[in-house]
């Protein structure tokens, strides 16, 4: 485990507050199996984890719902039978620590927040109890985890806005949607006439949802392969001071996303682990850095004339 997963971690030991909807023995029994296994394996950073999640998640009662409360107040709600959320139940299970560490690095900036790939908000949610609401909009493709998101959504009191698009170059195209394993977590867009949704710019949004603010931006852009295709529709986005927290997958050995960003964005790009934040400048660096083909590595790329630039470059000179 990372050191800034430590940190959170030892934030919200003994804090992680489950419900069960609906309550039942099978319930409380899978998520104990779960919580044992979190703990066993916390000093191998959680390995295995998802595994016996998986496994325990097989027994829980068809349709069981588990909602934990997240360190900023909002909750946040899954199946049971779900590996890739239950392991949310650990209270020393960190999500995507260096995430939550820029979110609330941020937060008091007010910023607005454009969740693309949104997934079942979780980030949204998070973030709602950092800063105003109003400043958030989370976007997801896939209608069936669209409804889980919209779910959260209402959980946390329908207090951000969801749109049900997909994120690309272009606005108003029919995008088939496809499923890689069966993980509602890795999802990509095809176009196809048949398609089951629309796509849409991330210019199109911060236009119609934030229309003259001028509040700095902050975008989350996790959408399986179209990465480069939804930066190619913000163009107006990128002419302001923009953070963009982007996902640069293992299994890309050339890192086409970050090779984009620095190339032909010219955005400084930055990597952060445990307490170091390393300034990346070419492509390879971040290639060098992705040393799991299967996992997604996270990375921030800044405006230059930002806060958000002047902010990790000086935390990268420490």
């Amino acid at each position: 485990m990372s050191d800034l997963a430590q940190n959170f971690s030892a934030q919200n030991a003994g804090r992680r507050v489950v419900q069960y909807i609906p309550d039942s023995l099978r319930a409380r029994l899978v998520v104990a199996i779960i919580r044992s296994a979190g703990a066993l394996t916390r000093g191998m950073g959680h390995r295995g984890l998802w595994r016996v999640a998986r496994l325990a998640g097989s027994f829980a009662p068809k349709d069981q719902l588990c909602a934990v409360q997240l360190e900023t107040g909002g909750w946040f709600q899954f199946e049971a039978s779900d590996p890739y959320w239950s392991r949310m139940v650990c209270s020393s299970y960190c999500y995507e620590p260096e995430i939550a560490y820029s979110l609330r690095l941020f937060a008091p900036l007010e910023p607005i927040f454009i969740d693309c790939g949104a997934n079942f908000g979780y980030w949204s949610v998070y973030l709602a109890g950092e800063i105003d609401p109003n400043n958030i909009v989370a976007i997801e493709a896939s209608p069936s985890t669209f409804q889980h998101l919209t779910a959260n959504w209402k959980r946390d009191g329908e207090r951000f806005s969801v749109v049900n698009r997909a994120i690309f170059s272009s606005d108003g195209l029919n995008v088939a949607l496809s499923e890689i394993n069966a993980d509602h977590a890795s999802t990509q867009i095809s176009p196809s006439q048949d398609g089951t949704v629309q796509t849409i710019t991330i210019d199109t949004i911060l236009a119609d949802h934030f229309g003259r603010s001028t509040n700095p931006v902050i975008v989350k852009l996790d959408v399986e392969g179209v990465e480069i295709q939804a930066l190619l529709g913000a163009r107006d986005l990128l002419s302001r001071g923009s953070l963009l927290i982007y996902e640069d997958h293992g299994n890309d050995a050339s890192s086409s996303v970050t090779e984009h960003i620095i190339e032909v964005m010219g955005w400084p790009v930055f990597y952060i682990n445990g307490p170091r934040v390393t300034k990346i400048l070419r492509s390879k660096d971040a290639s060098d850095l992705k040393r799991d083909r299967k996992r997604g590595y996270n990375f921030l790329a800044a405006s230059p004339d930002s806060v958000f630039h002047s902010a990790l470059l000086a935390l990268a000179s420490r």
